[in-house]
């Protein structure tokens, strides 16, 4: 291992683990450690055993504790030997890190005298100490939002990185690498690197995301299709499932050659380095099946998931010749020598030259950066204990603090009031939250107009306003119209303070039309500098989002409907979760229907956990629930969705509210159902079936009664399933719900074909294509046709089988439904099984098709059925060896889904053959 390999396996390291190393390399005892950290002498040994993995040393077992432990300190020894000989014993506060010392002796940029000469008071370092704990608070606080970025940083005075340049672009060529990773240090210049990676490249499609913001996969995945494979929002609009985009993005992958930069990938990890959600599934089969394109990422982390995947290049610093130009490229003078030293100073890092350069402004002499402190900074920090002496970091911090104390009074506010913006913001919206201007503007909430409780001195104060709109919250009010946008002085005050802090490298512009950002490091400052701002800044938000909000008739796309989310997020802020929850009901429907389930997630989560349970609010909280358990369900976080449902019930049942305890019932079933626990299923929809027939609501009697048949055939109780699905079809025959019917008649065909009854079947099977057609519900047709086919199947007539499921397995490609293509494969290979031994080869490749589209979705009953029939058609083929291998795939398949008697059906084949 050499000096940049330990480096990058250090740096990859979590907060925990780096807390138990330095409890390691104090030789402390596991029980010591994990008494210290408070957790588990067992997981203190998981942590040390990957400690020692990723350093490169394997052997640590649980049988020879310490066995690795001195190879582990002489590696610190060689290439870290300040964290030896640190006492880690306690870790103290922030107010107490700073200990009496000796200062080692350095001569690098400022003399010794003269830094102490000009010392920084202790306090102030404590106080940097403070906001950078803040700061890491922060970035571990992980949302899901509805915010993506997909334009590349702008290469302003771009320079050096030709090594990198080259190791990234002959990775690019080569065949056997997929993936590139660019790991490094905030603000160290991965992100300009992959961008100029990706404008210097060519492939047949290219999309930059950058997900800093913890960007929904939804969203991520929708953009990457609309812009790799031209995918319209008609198609889009079919792939609501997370599934469904996965597979989508993956198949675009592998048609075509693209390149893929994800850009800030760390704010999708948690402190483990785990993927979040459905990103982890994306990768993992990116990992097992993605070919033909390239992936590019950056990361301050690298996931766990990737590590000995792909290429990884450990991003250092500028050269110092290169960070010498970059400080000439901003007017800063000096010799070679000088300038270069201060580059090695601050080793190289990109971002805080930038910031250093436009402190000093252009014409000055480097020598004026002994003003900043830097070399003073240095020599506190000796007197800090190691696990809190984050030289980069804290030297960012100081670099932003001295930008921030010279800022004008109402520029500071300007800039720490921008940061209460989650995504990029364009000039109207920097014009809401500059102090100085004279815009006003007033949300009246659709409570006060309905009571008619207006003061007459908030009456007479209407005349200073322009009526802008009636919005969703109720009417807005404000003098922030068109023209006072376009008004010279207001517009000159907003321009000219936004010029001040992008020339500061305080704020970056992101594209031509004037769309600003923060850099993520920088963003973290300044919302650790505002700490709670006053509502009335949050009022005049909310009110711009509302004045640009457009109505939900209006809604086609994700970004319609931005603006309710942010007055959501920023109402959760001001505590008004009573407008929060109404404005997000209005949503749902929108989300739900386009998939947006990460987002719904983020917005409910803030809404139950912040939300103090009381009398007036506990219906409403327990609605929250409900929706956040079957929000839970489809993410397949179901222990969470069955803890948060549970909950619910009991609120429900507190009030004796029994149409929410039906609800909640209905949802806590569906989890049992979807986990295999059908008993546990069928006793909650019992008590919703109970229910709704005592409170007469037909709407949850279907409920109850589609779902208990469901269940039912799960179980292989045909006869109940039948009797339940008829008397739901009943009930929505009088209420007029063809669609529901529809599908009911495709679960009741299931029953009747499964009990042999398939003339009963056929009759099903067709009235749910005469409706799914006249409704023009392609999905739904799709699986009538397919489900017609298996009947066909049955009754000996391949030919019409193959005819009925080519057709259904033909709009499922043109929907992108990866499920039901699967299904259909496998259905054609059944027919082509029943047609003869001459076309047995055929059945085969149908089944391995299948198999194919089941495993690169994660849909293991899919590929459990695939392997069985494989097994079948390797005994027709006469390949026994290859039968035996299958029917034992599906059986362990079989086993961890818990489906006993498939598993016992496969057990079965094999010993008819050994």
């Amino acid at each position: 291992m050499n000096q940049q390999h330990f480096n990058a396996v250090f740096n990859r390291l979590t907060e925990r683990r780096r807390e138990v190393l330095l409890k390691l390399l104090a030789n402390e005892k596991d029980e010591a450690i994990g008494k210290f950290l408070h957790i588990q002498k067992s997981t203190v040994r998981k942590h040390r055993e990957e400690i020692c993995k990723l350093f490169g040393l394997n052997n640590e077992f649980s049988d020879e504790r310490r066995s690795k432990l001195p190879e582990l300190i002489a590696l610190f020894a060689k290439y870290k030997p300040e964290l030896l000989n640190q006492n880690t014993s306690e870790f103290p506060q922030t107010e107490n890190l700073i200990e009496d010392k000796t200062i080692s002796e350095d001569h690098n940029f400022v003399g010794r005298e003269d830094a102490i000469a000009n010392s920084i008071p202790e306090n102030h370092l404590a106080e940097l100490l403070k906001i950078l704990q803040g700061m890491q608070q922060q970035e571990q606080k992980l949302i899901s939002s509805a915010n993506l970025i997909s334009i590349p940083p702008i290469l302003d005075n771009w320079q050096g990185r030709n090594a990198e340049i080259k190791e990234l672009q002959t990775c690019l060529v080569d065949t056997k690498i997929k993936t590139l990773g660019i790991q490094g240090l905030s603000g160290v210049g991965k992100s300009w690197l992959a961008s100029y990676i990706f404008e210097s490249t060519d492939f047949e499609a290219k999309f930059w995301a950058d997900v800093r913001q913890g960007t929904d996969f939804t969203v991520f995945a929708q953009n990457a299709l609309m812009k790799l494979a031209g995918t319209s929002p008609e198609q889009l609009a079919a792939l609501r499932e997370p599934e469904q985009l996965i597979f989508a993005l993956l198949d675009t992958l592998k048609k075509r050659p693209c390149l893929l930069v994800i850009d800030n990938l760390e704010t999708l990890l948690d402190q483990d380095r785990h993927f979040i959600g459905i990103y982890k599934d994306f990768f993992i089969r990116w990992i097992e099946n993605g070919v033909g394109s390239k992936l590019l990422l950056t990361t301050q982390t690298q996931p766990e998931v990737m590590e000995g995947h792909g290429y990884w290049l450990p991003l250092q610093g500028l050269e110092a010749i290169n960070g010498a130009r970059l400080l000439q490229g901003f007017g800063i003078v000096g010799s070679d020598e000088e300038l270069q030293d201060f580059s090695k100073y601050l080793n190289g890092h990109p971002k805080m030259l930038r910031l250093v350069a436009s402190k000093l402004k252009s014409g000055n002499h480097i020598k004026e950066a002994e003003k900043i402190g830097f070399r003073q900074l240095d020599l506190l920090l000796n007197k800090v204990p190691m696990p809190y002496r984050d030289r980069e970091r804290i030297f960012f911090v100081w670099i932003l603090e001295q930008h921030f104390e010279n800022l004008a009074s109402d520029l500071k506010l300007f800039f720490l009031s921008l940061s209460l913006y989650r995504s990029s913001f364009n000039q109207d919206a920097a014009t809401v939250v500059l102090n100085n201007n004279q815009l006003t503007s007033k949300l009246i909430l659709n409570d006060r107009l309905s009571q008619g409780s207006l003061s007459d001195d908030e009456i007479s104060s209407l005349k200073d306003f322009d009526v802008v709109k009636i919005s969703t919250w109720g009417m807005v009010l404000t003098n922030l119209n068109s023209q006072d946008l376009e008004d010279p002085n207001n517009y000159w005050q907003t321009q000219q303070a936004i010029n001040e802090l992008t020339s500061r490298s305080l704020l970056d512009v992101i594209n031509e039309e004037q769309q600003f950002q923060f850099h993520p490091f920088v963003l973290h400052y300044a919302r650790q500098k505002i700490g709670n701002q006053r509502d009335s800044l949050r009022d005049r938000i909310i009110t711009y989002y509302a004045s640009i909000a457009k109505i939900g008739e209006e809604w086609q796309k994700l970004e319609d409907v931005m603006p309710h989310l942010e007055v959501i997020y920023h109402l959760c802020q001001q505590k008004k979760y009573v407008i929060a929850f109404d404005t997000l009901c209005l949503c749902k429907g929108f989300l739900d229907s386009q998939g947006y389930y990460s987002i719904q997630m983020e917005l409910y989560e803030n809404l139950v956990f912040a939300w103090e349970s009381n009398e007036e609010n506990q219906l409403s909280l327990a609605a929250i629930m409900i929706d956040l358990g079957s929000i839970y369900t489809r993410m397949g976080q179901y222990q969470k969705a069955i803890n948060i449902l549970k909950k619910a019930l009991l609120i429900q049942r507190e009030i004796s509210n029994k149409q929410g305890e039906a609800a909640a019932l209905n949802n806590l079933g569906l989890v049992y159902q979807d986990i295999g626990n059908y008993q546990q299923s069928i006793y909650c929809h019992q008590q919703q079936l109970e229910i709704a027939n005592i409170i007469g609501d037909s709407e949850e009697q279907a409920n109850a009664l589609n779902n208990l048949g469901i269940v039912c055939y799960a179980l292989g109780k045909y006869s109940e399933a039948i009797d339940y699905q008829e008397q739901k079809v009943k009930i929505l025959q009088n209420n007029g719900d063809l669609e529901r019917e529809a599908s009911t008649l495709g679960n009741l065909g299931g029953a009747y074909c499964a009990l042999g009854e398939y003339q009963k079947a056929l009759d099903c099977h067709s009235r749910q294509l005469e409706i799914a057609q006249s409704m023009r519900d392609k999905p739904m047709e799709a699986r009538a046709l397919g489900s017609l086919g298996v009947v066909y199947n049955q009754l000996n007539q391949p030919e019409k089988a193959i005819e009925l499921i080519q057709q259904s397995l033909d709009i499922a490609k043109e929907i992108g439904e990866p499920e039901l293509q699967a299904d259909c494969l496998l259905n054609l290979s059944n027919s082509y099984l029943f047609l003869g031994k001459l076309l047995h080869m055929q059945a085969l490749k149908y089944c391995k098709e299948s198999l194919k589209v089941s495993e690169q979705t994660g849909r293991d009953i899919g590929a459990a059925r695939a392997l069985y029939n494989l097994g079948n058609l390797f005994v027709e083929l006469g390949d026994k060896s290859e039968a035996v291998n299958a029917y034992q795939k599906a059986s362990t398949l079989f086993k961890s889904m818990g489906i006993d008697e498939y598993v016992n059906q496969a057990n079965d084949a094999i010993q008819r053959l050994s």
